[in-house]
């Protein structure tokens, strides 16, 4: 069985794009490509490298909808697998092992924590029970996992979300013509040359991944 490696450029509901390990230039879009399914061999063992997060990230992390006054609030979301692979055999069985590096950044401004909190008397408040982790407006969904750190600056609270995730799992799957099913879950997917794209939920979320996979030359 072959070795692929894989480049996911950039969740909890995400679009995976990836290119190959001698790549220089990753970037990562805001929005990712959708897949044009075309088929091939999957079976074999896929490394990741990176993957791209939809728009929306950042948002999908937290456990409740902010309200409008917090629109601004999502500044950014990016992750990064560690020893992430994937391995496609031939009995129809696929196991996936590694963990992804989530980092989000949020602005919470005073007009955003005011009407999460209109109780809280001001900014410098509302930011310390922020920081504190008690500020019930602002919550992951899974709080368990991730870590929040703020710092109070130019009027609004700067906070970096971060999580460390284990996708260790092992299932089966089938291929029906250029989708391929694992669970409840069908991609669509394409092999292309040295690249694989598989559109299909990510982890903690309900979106599309997309990943393109590069084989060794």
């Amino acid at each position: 069985m072959s070795t692929k490696s894989v480049l996911i450029v950039g969740s909890i509901c995400c679009c995976f794009a990836c290119g190959d390990d001698d790549d220089d230039d990753v970037s990562q879009p805001p929005i990712c490509s959708p897949v044009v399914p075309c088929g091939g061999d999957i079976v074999g063992t896929w490394d990741v490298q990176s993957f791209c997060l939809p728009q929306d990230a950042a948002e999908i992390a937290l456990a409740e909808a902010l309200p409008p006054a917090c629109d601004d609030a999502f500044v950014s979301a990016d992750a990064t697998p560690s020893a992430v692979s994937m391995v496609y055999n031939t009995d129809g069985t696929v196991g996936m092992s590694g963990v992804v590096n989530l980092h989000n950044e949020y602005r919470f401004t005073e007009a955003c924590l005011a009407a999460l909190s209109p109780e809280t008397p001001n900014l410098s408040a509302a930011c310390d029970s922020v920081i504190a982790g008690s500020f019930s407006g602002i919550q992951f969904e899974d709080p368990d996992v991730w870590e929040l750190d703020c710092v109070e600056s130019g009027g609004a609270c700067e906070c970096d979300g971060t999580a460390a995730v284990d996708v260790s799992s092992t299932g089966t799957y089938t291929v029906a013509g250029n989708a391929i099913t694992t669970g409840d879950a069908s991609a669509a997917y394409c092999i292309s040359g040295e690249q694989l794209t598989l559109q299909a939920p990510a982890f903690g979320g309900d979106a599309v991944a997309q990943r393109r996979v590069t084989q060794p030359r």
